[in-house]
């Protein structure tokens, strides 16, 4: 399903010199996805791609999510990044030295960088009404023709109601396969879709 996202090209140069090419990944802003989870991957590396008019555009790993394989979803990278240019907000001598990986699979997922975790387990309640909510906002406001945006809406609702239900997969694939032609609108909703996803009974 990740297919569909991953339309970008990018090289990988890590802190200890290695260099990957040829990485497919889906771009988005503030964050890089990739397939290829036995790339290893640490915060402070460049990622790179050359962009149509020959340039090359740089981005910084600032943190590491991955997704374990979870039903027909693969497993997968979210790196959260920024582009080079813009490291300017950080200053001068800025050096990255927290190379952790947040794993996440299953039901109450946290992320504790160097605290004591003391919250208690919550479901994904809120997030699932705010991914909801978002993601009909940012269909109405698309130009997708309106007969075919009525029917990925309708595929939201459904996905939206099968949340915590062994249907929920089979709703999902059904709104991945009526937004194929147009994922960039839903390219941005795929990660806390796939997490939402991860508290599907069995």
């Amino acid at each position: 399903m990740l297919n569909h996202m991953m339309k970008d090209k990018v090289s990988l140069k890590r802190k200890n010199g290695q260099v990957y090419t040829d990485i497919r990944a889906g771009l988005q802003k503030g964050k890089i996805l990739i397939e290829d989870i036995s790339i290893i991957i640490e915060e402070g590396d460049t990622l790179s791609r050359i962009l149509p008019s020959g340039t090359s555009e740089e981005y910084i790993v600032l943190t590491i999510h991955q997704y374990n394989k979870r039903f027909s979803i693969p497993a997968y990278y979210e790196l959260e990044v920024r582009k080079r240019t813009s490291l300017s907000d950080y200053g001068e001598g800025t050096t990255f030295i927290d190379q952790s990986v947040n794993h996440f699979n299953g039901n109450n997922n946290r992320v504790n960088k160097h605290s004591t975790d003391n919250s208690s387990n919550q479901i994904y309640e809120k997030t699932e009404i705010s991914v909801f909510n978002q993601l009909r906002e940012k269909l109405a406001k698309s130009d997708i023709p309106e007969t075919k945006k009525n029917e990925i809406i309708n595929r939201v609702e459904e996905l939206e109601k099968a949340i915590g239900t062994s249907n929920a997969l089979s709703k999902y694939q059904n709104l991945i396969s009526s937004a194929a032609d147009h994922m960039t609108v839903l390219t941005p909703f795929i990660a806390p879709l796939t997490i939402l996803l991860s508290n599907l009974p069995g």
